[in-house]
């Protein structure tokens, strides 16, 4: 009787050893999942919080762009009328 007692604490403490050694694995597993996503979640703030910034860079940026596309368009129609104008003084002149 004694001896089954003794063998079953045995049994008991393996399986208890066993169990221990699987919940710190889980742990170190568990641990790495939590910074990686520690990491990403800093990473994606850095990105969020520059983003409205960025939107409000581009927008400027696209409104002066048309405004520059739009002087370009209008002198370029002045110089097509003056292109226009010299030839018809060419032709007239030869």
């Amino acid at each position: 009787m004694l001896l089954f007692v003794i063998l079953f604490n045995l049994l008991l403490t393996l399986l208890n050893f066993y169990l221990l050694v699987q919940l710190l694995k889980l742990y170190a597993f568990l641990k790495n999942i939590t910074d990686g996503l520690t990491i990403i979640e800093q990473k994606c703030n850095e990105v969020l919080t520059v983003t409205p910034v960025m939107f409000l860079k581009g927008k400027q940026n696209t409104a002066q762009l048309r405004q520059s596309y739009q002087e370009i368009l209008r002198k370029l129609t002045i110089m097509q009328t003056v292109v226009k104008i010299v030839k018809l003084f060419w032709g007239l002149y030869y």
